[in-house]
């Protein structure tokens, strides 16, 4: 019997040592045999380390913990836990994202199904950690798309970073791009289809995305804005086709921005 391609599901982890291992432990149970999870801890200052640590000796050689000697921020830790994967295909989270047990099987299935596909995602629910209750659906607040290169440039992160699998073959010789501070996974995302491939969608949800006041994306929302601006001209350059879909979402950015600013 042919055995299941390797998965590798990479998590990054700062400041989380309250959540850390809830997070390891739902990478660690899934209900799929031929997995390894990878977590690089970007220099935390809390006990995040001690815990992972811990961890990794109850779950070693399945578990593989790299603990950074200085903070390389989250582009530049998402490339060092990138660089740790062995897998055919490889997924990453948070170190606060939950995964359901049955996410990286079905996840497998279709990619297998399916070779065109370069990414496959799914829907999550977005849940509030300090009323312990699910607010919604991320289909619900993003939308849902298939397609190539383009869909993804013109509708931005539909797809919430932890519900995404990815063939490693398909991965851009330099990774994540280090310059965009925190929203560089847009650009990732792209760039996986920029040799061609679809993004699919399986309308399921296998995941949960913990809103807390340590987000990046809730705490700096400006940055994150400015990031997809600049995400928008880095994309104009390095694929210069892609010009029509580039408007498409410069636009709708500049739009949610005087949004938030007058409230």
């Amino acid at each position: 019997m042919t055995q299941s391609p390797l998965v590798s599901i990479a998590i990054v982890a700062y400041n989380q040592a309250d959540i850390i291992e809830d997070t390891v432990m739902s990478a660690l149970s899934q209900d799929y045999d031929n997995l390894e999870v990878i977590v690089s801890d970007d220099a935390s200052p809390d006990s995040t380390a001690q815990v992972l640590k811990k961890l990794e000796a109850a779950h070693s050689p399945r578990l593989r913990v790299h603990v950074n000697q200085q903070n390389l921020g989250i582009s530049g830790n998402s490339n060092q836990a990138l660089g740790m994967c062995n897998g055919y295909y490889i997924c990453m989270m948070g170190g606060d994202d939950i995964l359901f047990p049955e996410k990286i099987h079905e996840q497998v299935a279709l990619m297998e199904s399916d070779p065109g596909c370069n990414i496959c995602y799914h829907d999550a629910e977005i849940y509030d950690s300090v009323s312990g209750q699910v607010l919604d659906r991320f289909s619900n607040a993003y939308g849902s798309y298939e397609g190539d290169m383009a869909a993804l440039v013109s509708h931005g992160t539909f797809n919430c970073a932890l519900t995404n699998m990815f063939r490693r073959s398909a991965i851009p010789p330099h990774g994540f791009t280090e310059k965009i501070r925190y929203a560089s996974d847009w650009l990732f995302w792209i760039e996986l289809l920029a040799r061609g491939g679809s993004i699919r969608y399986i309308d399921k949800v296998m995941g949960r995305y913990v809103k807390h006041g340590g987000n990046i994306t809730e705490s700096n929302s400006l940055q994150m804005y400015l990031d997809h601006l600049k995400t928008t001209l880095i994309i104009l350059y390095r694929y210069p086709q892609q010009w029509k879909s580039v408007l498409t979402r410069y636009r709708e950015v500049l739009v949610q921005m005087v949004r938030q600013a007058v409230g």
